[in-house]
């Protein structure tokens, strides 16, 4: 890295006088769209910019408003190293929230001391690690710069107004670090599309985390522009917010509703409109809670869970295959197949995981990849094949290693019937069983249903292109992008609660001598991985949020404990209206384990948990 590009540290931006390499800044804070007089003081919530956190407090004449905490910002991590550290880091990480950001580089402020890096190389940037370093700072090094001479002229550093703390010892290794493993389920076969996780089949994909996250924030940031531009261009508002999308939607059939909701918007500027989401039961009566960001999230868990089922007549399995994943079918209604497209897009810009189901096949036609990264060798497409038919795939793998009199019964038509060519009749040898391979692979997955797939990405590139922006990322990388990750660790889980909020007088479990120990009660039983494994971690997950799997930058709001003042005979109860979890003040861990595992067997009954 050149001498000029290296981090910079210092306590106030305006002292630095390097020129900026055409910064991408964070977004203007905005605060949430609902009227701050719908919640008590206190509470807080996630700002319409999607980042910044904001309070319920009062003015000066005693109305209820909106207040922002903190400065706002994407919070991140930064390597607590020195500056021209080479390698993999694997010492300590201090909590930070992102500036700007450019090519190869970050500006963060650091959040236990205020300061300012300019500069912070991508490699020393990741995204929240854990849970248990949300909200506080770890303790970090002073960040040492070496700088030419021409340069130290222009740069005015302000001195620390106290010694900073010792670095950390941490050792230093050459080799790479390890990458990300995601497990990615699939519903089985005989599931309905979409059925059991009790029934998914689990595959194990890798992921470099730190190369994706580069571009997954690249990605973020182009949106977030966008939805800046098609807000001040076809808004009305001089603030340029746009109007919200209100959605009433039946669970008996929110399928076909979502498909005619998404057919009526014209135009491009619906794929940045907030929505607003309103169920109706199976009696067609109006289902409690406000949407604030929770039945949206259930209706595109609904939707990608039910759209793959027989009856919806759009994506179809493999007729004799044991894979579970889904194609478009040859014969579903163009339009249909349109707004499903479209859905996925929203579902992508307005980050909401899909979850299995989805061939990673269609992700890559979606991008236009598939000639070079799928078709381009036979190794390649016998992967995506293996993903829709593994049963086929198996026994044309096998074809290539085959004896010559095997071979030679087969031809170039029995792979993909409708080739017309002069060899189509041919034997087949040792030298064309891997063209008949390749050409069956783009037979079964292309061919025989390509209008399907035309009309499914004219719908998902109708309103908003993003082939350019999804180009880079891997296969894997899109497959963990759109479909989130389906398995939750421990740590995981614990990450997606908000444990400072349970301690704090707003949830409500009292103070000093008269506090409730529910939330510790809470946090034993999810501790415990063997009494709590990974199959209930999913389904308190699900419940909690309404998502079908955890989005791969993490929830944007955690889940918040909150008490529930009845009788310990009752269940909890959550909101995902609000992102809450209602305890009642259960008397130790066990009991507490015992009502959340009943709550968990009732979690499809909706706001009907008592």
């Amino acid at each position: 890295m050149p001498l000029d590009q290296r981090p910079v540290l210092a306590r106030d931006l305006s002292s630095l006088t390097l020129p900026s390499t055409s910064p991408l800044t964070t977004p203007e804070p905005r605060p949430p769209a609902v009227s701050s007089s719908k919640f008590e003081h206190g509470t807080e919530r996630i700002g319409a910019d999607g980042y910044s956190r904001w309070r319920v407090g009062q003015n000066v004449r005693g109305a209820s408003q909106w207040k922002q905490v903190g400065e706002g910002g994407v919070r991140m991590e930064v390597a607590c190293c020195d500056a021209d550290h080479e390698g993999t880091w694997f010492g300590a990480w201090d909590e930070c929230t992102v500036l700007a950001e450019r090519v190869d580089s970050f500006d963060v402020r650091i959040v236990s001391d205020g300061q300012c890096c300019k500069g912070i190389p991508r490699r020393f940037v990741r995204k929240m690690h854990s849970a248990a370093h949300a909200g506080r700072g770890l303790e970090r090094s002073e960040l040492k710069v070496t700088l030419p001479p021409a340069s130290t002229a222009e740069l005015k550093v302000e001195p620390a107004a106290q010694p900073l703390r010792p670095e950390w010892p941490s050792p230093r290794p050459t080799a790479a670090a390890p990458p990300c493993r995601v497990v990615l389920r699939q519903p089985s076969r005989g599931s309905g599309g979409g059925g059991a996780h009790a029934q998914a089949a689990a595959e194990e994909v890798e992921v470099d985390e730190v190369a994706f996250m580069g571009r997954f924030m690249a990605l973020r940031q182009f949106l977030e522009l966008a939805r800046q531009h098609a807000g001040t261009k076809g808004s009305k508002s001089s603030k340029g917010v746009l109007p919200t999308w209100r959605l009433k939607l039946s669970r008996a059939a929110l399928v076909p509703g979502v498909i005619a909701e998404f057919g009526k918007r014209k135009g491009s500027s619906w794929v940045f409109m907030p929505t607003q989401v309103t169920l109706l039961d199976r009696f067609g009566m109006t289902e409690e809670g406000d949407d604030q960001g929770g039945l949206t999230a259930e209706m595109f868990s609904i939707f990608f869970r039910e759209v793959f089922a027989p009856d919806a007549g759009l994506f179809e399995q493999a007729g004799d295959g044991d894979a579970a994943a889904f194609l478009p079918c040859a014969d579903a209604p163009a339009e249909s197949l349109r707004q499903c497209g479209r859905v996925l897009l929203k579902a992508i810009v307005d980050d909401h995981p899909i979850g299995a189901g989805l061939a990673p096949f269609v992700l890559e036609w979606l991008v236009d990849a598939h000639e070079r990264r799928v078709f381009c060798s036979v190794e390649a497409a016998l992967a995506q094949l293996r993903r829709f038919d593994a049963r086929l795939a198996q026994s044309w793998e096998l074809l290539l290693q085959a004896e010559p009199v095997v071979l030679a019964v087969l031809t170039l038509t029995d792979f993909a019937p409708h080739y017309v060519g002069a060899d189509s009749d041919a034997p087949l040898s040792a030298a064309t069983v891997g063209a008949a391979v390749l050409a069956g692979c783009r037979a079964r997955l292309l061919d025989c249903r390509a209008a399907s797939l035309a009309v499914l990405r004219d719908g998902f590139s109708g309103g908003l292109d993003l082939q350019l922006q999804l180009a880079p990322f891997l296969p894997n990388e899109l497959i963990y992008m759109s479909q989130g990750k389906a398995s939750l660790s421990t740590a995981e889980l614990l990450g997606c609660f908000d444990w400072p909020f349970a301690a704090s007088a707003a949830a409500g479990f009292g103070e000093a001598e008269l506090r409730c120990d529910t939330p510790a009660h809470l946090r034993a039983v999810l501790g415990d991985e063997e009494r709590f494994p990974e199959a209930l971690r999913v389904q308190l997950f699900e419940w909690c949020t309404a998502r079908s799997a955890l989005p791969a930058a993490g929830l944007k709001e955690k889940i918040r404990l909150r008490h529930y003042d009845v009788g310990t005979a009752n269940l909890p109860e959550v909101h995902t209206c609000t992102s809450e979890l209602h305890l009642p003040p259960y008397a130790s861990a066990e009991q507490l384990r015992g009502r959340l595992l009943l709550a968990l067997e009732h979690r499809g009954d909706g706001f009907q948990n008592e």
